[in-house]
């Protein structure tokens, strides 16, 4: 029985140093990961024939791009340059000429390692079937990059040796891939794992370069003879991008279609409003050059005109630094037609003159006529004829002239009837329109005798042209009728119709004013007053509640009122402005007494002391414009005298105004006044000199008589009269007399007068600073004598109040007597205590109590400390002490501002905080808080000299913008030399080491300081002293991780570290680069690749000599070196070899920076060669800095590491890709800054550096952006 296992192994990309697996796609389903870099829609493209496009790799970190592949429609894979070329350093697609056509562009995508399944095919002679059993296959090479196409290899197990080993025989004719250049050297005996499973390894051998893969078979049963296996690798596949190819012909003619296509060709015919291509009226942009596919295509324009009478109609100007032509229109009285070409033209940058591609396109053009444009007229009478213009405003009057003695006012128009003409010729209109601002104003009707409601015009309703003839011009008659006074604003737009859509030739605007000069109707007043008048002539208004719409009134009026007058004001202007007064006397009319009046006026007095009449009546007749009338009739009725003879109230003041307080005599404890009652009793004050009565009487007319009579003081200025009280009681009588002089009453007042006051204590005395405010100090009424007050330097006086319990009591203040609830005015000295006397004299003149203290202003505080000081919630560290002046605090979560709230020891000391005022105690605007905010706050004592300055310092990480940078900047170490050279985009790197070197210093640097490294052996995390890492490694392979993790805690990056001690292989890399790796006569230029092992033997320079015309490039990532044998004719090597590695990081970095001063922060290049010395002969040093420096001028400078000095070189200037380049004889230190740093000693003239500009020598020596 014959056992065959076919096994099939899929490649799986996976990150190099994550777990996860990516799953497999097919070609159909592939990864998104190229774009054509454009604009708009990236997944196509289109581009002219010998053009090219940049495809962009989006692949995730740990996939890299192996090759592009191009299929054509029918999936076929093209080979390249057959349609494009490919630039596989920096994806670019360049199509061949006379390439067209629509492609595919697919990428071919690997990874550095390879983990896959396994299946194992298990027949058996007479199985009904085969039996599949899960295998997991493991593949790893010991070089990079190594599997980056499709491969697969077939081997057969010929033979098991003794310990289970199978020996496999590889089969090369069926190799694909990258195995044809592999042999098979090696398998192992199975393992046994966990699981009853067996590991077997397949060893791999590549003669020519030295590289090992390494296959893991993981089964669950031991391989037998005569199984076969297939094993494969599969590269991930991206999604196809869509690639159209047109040649230059397709280009030009893809443009005419546009230009010919009214929706495409604005790009190239820019018209204006509602023009188009066969209605033009203004003038319009020609586009003179436009981009197409990526490619400028440039337009010649020509006019000519089918009548050549009219070829002035169009002029074509082209103005300099524009893309477009100005096409100047002047339009004719008629149409004009034309022809308008564009010569399309591409002509390659650079190409001659045969690869020029043009195309004609020729448009038909039509500059349409002025004519005569549409108008409007107002016809006056039923002939057209005999009409006239129409006006900005006009007017409609609803007065249609049918009210005697109010005609209709010339000129206005009633109703409005306006032809609406259309024009003639270019001018005509097909159509118009009208509308209204506000259609209340008016109504319009079509045609001039309507019936007002069948042809009522609806507005913004079509009204068509009537007339066929463009050359008459045949009215459209259309109706104004007035609806109410206002003013409208009437619109008519006349439009053309076309094929494109209709067009708004011209527009008409005029107001119609609606008035109304019909007579007024309104006979009403608006108001009406009436006056009653006694005999003495005093007036009083009698009311009578008018109002316009009623027309009779009853008004009962006193006996004392003898004659009454009117004021009528009419309701309307244009009523007539005499209103006539008649006058009945018990209904019989006086004709004597008629009258009239002015409206607004007050009439003649009419008298009403007939004792013979009973009832007086007035009519007031208003006549409005129209002759309409209204009478206003009022019934007077004259009351008989009145017998009230009692008082309304009776208030008692002293001379100071005071009201004093009665008691009635038969309620002591009643003190309100009631006019029944007769007798008060009233005590008054020992100071009370006199006495004023208010006696009011219940009616008007009645008299009042006062016993002992009040006295006039003779003061002109007091009205009042006064009642003298000098003895311990009097008796006041009050006598009224009613209106009809026979009614009487008397009233008595019963006045007291109290003993004198013996109070001399005062009840406060409060002393006040310049501000009002009270000063402190243990005032007691019994205590007349104080210790001295101290009051602070600013109080320059102060006001004494003092306020006796007795307010009949005098005060004296140091002499000067102060009235009651007044203060006196004090005036302080600096450091000069003064004395105050209070004396208070009680009302009787004899008893007095005096108050002795005294107040001191003190000198100006030279206090400038703080009390407290807070910020915001936070906590302050230390705590808070007035002698202590810096503090911290930490905020979290969202807190993004804080206010800072000083206050000072001494009440006069200022405060600021960050330089803004800020009053003790409150709190500070809101400071908008970073990262890190240092706050400053200035204590300044009262004496304006001693100052004290506290500062916070408040930090809030939470506010930190964190770094997702997780690169290193650099990566060391102190044996060996890594391959390739360091640059922080590449994550592995080996490192041979001779086989006696034991321990391994690790110098990684972040690019951001606040990212995290861990670095590990393994899964041994090995420590950190100082950022070196140090571990002893073993012989053969020593694999190191050093894991980055950025700031911001979730971005990762991992870097591997392979220290090879003493591997078989792996030393030779160590010998430096020797004339037997470079052949000298194959070619005048010879490229030297130093990215993985850069150090060269001198050797190399001995032989070069020899040959004066051959250049050596030394390559490495972003630089070149390039030595001329000719420079090296008189130089001598200087050393047995030379490290040419150079990297952007440099030890020296911080020490050249301390030179620069207070420019250290400038920005900088620094350029670092492990090298130091001189070399031997001059070298071209080209530093690729990538095209954010493109076209920039930059200062070289050089570290001097034995004067410890910066030498400035001189001006460098990069060119259009950020390259720069430049002589040098020595390596050391180099640095570019976008200015001569401070402190750089110029070197400019003294050195030997050359500086150049011109394009990179090697167009594929570092990297390209």
């Amino acid at each position: 029985m014959k056992r065959h296992t076919y096994k099939i192994i899929m490649l799986i990309m996976v990150l190099s140093l994550l777990v996860e697996i990516f799953p497999v796609y097919s070609e159909e389903l592939g990864n998104k990961w190229l774009q054509f870099d454009k604009t708009g829609d990236t997944s196509q493209a289109i581009i002219v024939e010998g053009r090219g496009i940049h495809v962009k790799n989006t692949a995730p970190s740990g996939y890299y791009l192996s090759r592009l592949i191009i299929r054509d429609s029918s999936n076929a894979e093209v080979e390249p340059g057959t349609v494009c070329t490919i630039n596989q350093s920096n994806d670019t697609l360049n199509a061949v000429v006379g390439a067209n056509g629509v492609y595919s562009v697919m990428g071919d995508f690997y990874t550095l390692n390879a983990v896959g399944d396994a299946q194992e095919n298990y027949c058996s002679v007479g199985a009904s079937g085969p039996i599949y059993f899960p295998y997991v296959a493991k593949v790893t090479s010991d070089k990079n990059n190594l599997i980056k196409q499709d491969s697969y290899v077939y081997l057969d197990v010929t033979d098991i040796a003794p310990d289970g080993a199978p020996k496999f025989v590889m089969n090369t004719s069926t190799s694909v891939g990258v195995f044809k250049d592999f042999n098979l050297v090696s398998s192992s005996k199975p393992t046994a794992t966990t699981g009853d499973k067996f590991t077997y390894t397949v060893g791999f051998y590549n003669s020519a370069t030295t590289a090992k893969l390494t296959i893991q078979l993981i089964t669950e049963h031991l391989i037998t003879k005569d199984s076969s296996f297939r094993i494969s690798f599969a590269t991930q596949k991206s999604d196809s991008l869509i690639l159209v190819i047109k040649t230059k012909q397709q280009l030009v003619e893809d443009v005419k279609k546009a230009i010919m296509d009214p929706n495409q060709r604005k790009p190239y015919i820019q018209l204006t409003g509602y023009d188009d291509l066969d209605f033009i009226t203004s003038d319009f942009t020609v586009a003179k050059r436009v981009e197409v596919y990526g490619v400028n295509v440039d337009l010649k324009w020509l006019w000519e005109a089918n009548n050549a009478a009219y070829q002035g109609a169009i002029t074509i100007n082209e103005p300099l630094f524009s893309l477009f032509d100005n096409v100047r229109v002047k339009r004719q009285e008629d149409d004009v037609e034309g022809k308008l070409t564009a010569t399309i033209i591409y002509w390659p940058s650079g190409a001659p003159e045969a690869d020029k591609v043009d195309e004609v396109c020729p448009l038909r053009l039509v500059i349409k006529g002025s004519g005569t444009s549409p108008s409007a007229r107002i016809q006056k009478t039923a002939d057209p004829s005999d009409s006239v213009p129409i006006e900005p405003t006009n007017v409609l009057d609803i007065n249609k002239g049918n009210i005697s003695g109010f005609p209709q006012q010339t000129g206005s128009y009633n109703p409005l009837n306006i032809l609406f003409l259309l024009g003639k010729k270019g001018g005509r209109a097909d159509y118009f329109t009208i509308t209204s601002s506000n259609t209340g104003i008016v109504d319009a009707l079509k045609g001039f005798s309507g019936d007002g409601v069948t042809n009522v015009y609806t507005w913004k309703s079509k009204l068509e042209n009537p007339g066929g003839n463009e050359l008459v011009e045949d009215p459209v008659q259309i109706q104004f009728l007035p609806k109410q006074v206002g003013i409208t604003t009437i619109t008519a737009e006349y439009y053309v119709t076309a094929s494109s859509g209709d067009r708004k030739i011209f527009e008409l605007k005029f107001n119609l004013q609606v008035v109304d000069t019909s007579p007024d109707k309104d006979s009403t007043l608006s108001n009406l007053e009436v006056f009653g008048i006694d005999a003495t002539g005093d007036s009083a208004v009698q009311a009578i509640s008018f109002k316009p719409d009623t027309k009779n009134y009853n008004l009962s009026v006193g006996h004392w009122i003898q004659s009454l007058s009117f004021r009528p004001t009419k309701n309307s202007v244009k009523a007539s402005s005499n209103v006539v007064i008649n006058v009945y006397k018990d209904n019989v009319k006086d004709n004597a007494a008629t009258a009239s009046v002015h409206s607004g006026s007050k009439s003649s007095l009419f008298s009403i002391n007939d004792a013979n009449v009973e009832l007086y009546t007035f009519e007031l007749t208003v006549t409005a414009q129209d002759t309409t009338v209204s009478v206003y009739r009022i019934n007077i009725e004259r009351l008989p005298p009145s017998d009230d003879s009692t008082l309304s109230n009776l208030v008692v003041k002293d001379d100071t105004g005071t009201v004093h307080p009665y008691t009635r005599l038969s309620d002591p404890n009643n003190k309100t006044f009631d006019p029944g009652v007769k007798t008060y009793n009233m005590s008054l004050p020992y100071n009370i000199k006199r006495i004023t009565l208010e006696t009011p009487t219940t009616h008007a007319k009645a008299t009042v008589a006062i016993t002992p009579e009040p006295q006039d003081d003779l003061n002109i200025f007091d009205p009042n009269k006064y009642i003298a009280i000098s003895t311990d009681t009097l008796q006041v009588a009050i006598s009224v007399t009613a209106e009809d002089g026979v009614s009487k009453s008397t009233y008595y007042l019963n006045i007291t007068r109290q003993p004198p006051d013996t109070n001399a204590l005062l009840a406060s005395l409060d002393i006040k600073d310049y501000t009002t405010q009270l000063v402190s100090y243990p005032f007691d009424k019994y205590t007349i004598e104080y210790d001295t007050i101290l009051l602070s330097n600013d109080v320059r006086f102060i006001t004494v109040y003092p306020v006796p319990e007795s307010k009949y009591a005098t005060v004296q203040v140091n002499s000067t007597e102060v009235a009651y609830g007044k203060g006196l005015r004090i005036d302080l000295d600096v450091n000069v205590t003064k004395s105050i006397m209070v004396t208070v004299l009680a009302e009787n003149g004899h008893d007095t109590m005096t108050y002795s203290l005294s107040v001191k202003r003190q000198l100006p505080s030279s206090d400038p400390s703080l009390s407290d000081l807070t910020v915001g919630s936070l906590t302050l560290s230390p705590v808070f002490s007035p002698t202590n002046q810096i503090y911290t605090a930490t905020a979290t979560g969202t807190t993004t501002t804080v206010t800072v709230t000083p206050t000072t020891t001494h009440k006069k000391a200022t405060v600021t905080v960050e330089g803004v005022p800020v009053k003790s105690g409150s709190a500070s605007a809101a400071i908008k808080l970073a990262e890190k905010t240092v706050i400053t706050v200035v204590c300044t004592a009262e004496d304006k000299v001693t100052k004290r300055t506290y500062t916070v310092t408040v930090t809030n990480d939470d506010l930190r913008v964190k770094s997702s940078n997780a690169d290193l900047k650099s990566l060391k170490v102190d044996k060996g030399d890594m391959s390739p050279v360091f640059k922080s985009s590449i994550t592995a790197y080996n490192v041979p080491v001779e086989n006696d070197v034991d321990y391994i210093d690790i110098f990684p640097v972040p690019a951001d300081s606040r990212a995290k490294i861990v670095v590990k052996q393994g899964s041994k995390e090995i420590g950190d002293y100082n950022g070196n890492y140090s571990q002893a490694i073993k012989s053969g392979a020593n694999k190191f991780t050093i894991e980055v993790t950025a700031d911001d805690g979730k971005t990762k990056k991992a870097y591997s570290l392979n220290i090879n001690r003493g591997v078989n292989g792996q030393q030779g890399t160590l010998k430096p680069i020797s004339t037997d790796q470079i052949d000298f006569k194959k070619s005048k230029v010879i490229y030297v690749d130093i990215t993985k092992y850069a150090t060269v033997s001198s050797k190399v320079f001995v032989e070069l000599k020899k040959y004066p015309d051959t250049t050596i490039i030394f390559q490495g990532n972003d630089y070149s070196l390039s030595f001329k044998g000719s420079d090296l004719s008189t130089v001598v090597p200087f050393a047995e070899s030379y490290n040419f590695s150079m990297s952007f990081t440099s030890p020296d970095e911080a020490d050249l920076r301390v030179l620069m001063g207070s420019e250290s922060n400038t920005p900088l290049i620094t350029m670092y060669f492990k090298y130091h010395g001189a070399l031997p002969g001059k070298a071209t040093l080209m530093v690729d800095l990538g095209t954010k420096y493109k076209s920039r001028a930059l200062y070289l400078h050089y570290y001097n590491l034995d004067m410890k000095r910066n030498d400035y070189y001189g001006k460098v200037t990069t060119n259009s890709r950020g390259t720069v380049a430049f002589k040098i004889d020595h390596c050391s230190t180099y640095f570019l800054a976008g200015k001569v740093v401070k402190n750089a000693a110029d070197k400019s003239g003294e050195v030997n550096v050359t500086v150049s500009d011109a394009e990179k020598v090697n167009p594929d020596t570092g990297l390209m952006y």
